[in-house]
């Protein structure tokens, strides 16, 4: 019996020859299927085959379709160089998926399928824009993004492409390095060498985890940055890197303001990896690492100083690692429960301890006739003096 493409697994009998989507359900009743198709070799990363339309996002697959059989269906539209299923906690599918085409007329042939049925559900194909993605001159290209759960929502094409000043600006100690491929940390550490780099991130797919081409470096002095941009144009990978200046973020210090706060922590920090992010600002009065119940640190730690200047040196190493780990750094303006507070309170805790303890014994004696005579001639006498 010849079904339409996407046919519920309800009603297939037999999967028909090249018709995209009874092969899942085939699979549910029992029939065997064909072998999953190798993954050919990637001819691009995930980023350059964004930019250039070949990345689709698919919404509303079945949960019970894994990646195998989507590869299977969608390998009629062409070569599938990359496919990613995109899962929960708990390693569930989530009914959305990621498929990198090789050529634009496999893309084409996938897009077909948007807003069709499929094992019983309708799904959603979408062209994956790049960020500040334009639409071609001629051609009214559809770009989406992927914004929380349920559909992809569109991605407006009047949103400008972040513009970087041609000029180094005032106190500039950042740069953005574009077109760096898969270049690791590692890579763009070495091609820097020669520069005191304080910091590296390197952006990366959120999904796949892989290098997206572009990477922020910060510099520990303003006069680090002339000498990075002397490698502007130079041999990365088999890449001709793009150098351009960062513009330094305006971050002022709360007047009163002393203290900072260093998020994202490994667990297993401790006071002497804090010390050694902030090493060489020295009025450093107390540091203090916030542990959770298992006694591991929690992610944050505060650090106080009795010098402003070092309180806004501090934030400026915001993005710094510790540990392994990129943390953030900023301006801390609540006020620290004081020690005495605390103190006075676990002697009131004491204090009504020790009360419960009098009382009980006066129970146990029976009551202390004299004492209690005694205790109520002091009290006449204050009444006397008063």
């Amino acid at each position: 019996q010849d079904l339409p493409s996407f046919a519920p697994a309800a009603q297939c009998q037999a999967p028909p020859p090249d018709s995209l989507g009874v092969l899942a359900a085939a699979t549910e009743l029992g029939m065997a299927a064909p072998e999953t198709p190798a993954a050919p070799e990637r001819t691009r990363t995930t980023a350059q085959a964004q930019s250039e339309g070949l990345r689709v996002f698919i919404a509303g697959v079945p949960w019970t379709i894994g990646e195998d059989t989507l590869r299977r269906d969608f390998a009629e539209c062409g070569v599938i160089e990359d496919l990613f299923l995109l899962r929960d906690k708990e390693g569930s599918s989530t009914g959305k998926c990621f498929v990198t085409f090789r050529e634009k007329a496999a893309v084409k042939a996938a897009m077909a399928f948007d807003n069709t049925d499929y094992g019983g559900r309708k799904i959603y194909v979408k062209i994956a824009a790049a960020k500040n993605k334009q639409p071609e001159q001629g051609g009214e290209e559809k770009a989406y993004k992927v914004e929380g759960e349920g559909k992809p929502s569109r991605k407006s094409a009047d949103t400008p492409a972040k513009s970087h000043p041609d000029e180094k600006p005032e106190g500039c100690r950042s740069l953005c390095l574009k077109n760096t491929g898969d270049a690791t940390e590692d890579n763009l550490r070495n091609l820097l060498k020669d520069c005191q780099v304080q910091s590296v991130r390197v952006v990366v797919d959120r999904l796949t985890g892989e290098p997206r081409g572009i990477a922020f470096v910060d510099f520990r002095e303003a006069s680090e940055v002339d000498k990075a941009m002397a490698h502007n144009g130079e041999d990365l990978k088999g890449r001709a890197v793009e150098m351009h200046y960062e513009a330094p973020r305006e971050r002022p210090r709360p007047e009163g303001c002393m203290t900072v706060a260093v998020k994202k922590l490994d667990e297993k920090t401790q006071e002497k990896d804090i010390l050694k992010l902030f090493k060489g600002l020295e009025s450093i009065s107390e540091a203090r690492v916030i542990l959770n119940k298992e006694k591991l640190c929690s992610g944050l730690a505060f650090v106080e100083f009795t010098d402003p200047k070092d309180v806004e040196a501090a934030v400026q190493r915001d993005g710094m690692k510790v540990k392994g780990q990129i943390v953030f750094v900023c301006y801390e303006t609540k006020e620290k429960k004081s020690a005495g507070t605390k103190d006075r309170r676990k002697l009131q805790a004491a204090k009504r301890v020790v009360e419960k303890k009098e009382k009980v014994k006066k129970k146990k004696d029976g009551g202390d006739e004299g004492e209690e005579g005694e205790a109520e001639g002091d009290g006449d006498d204050d009444d006397d003096d008063d």
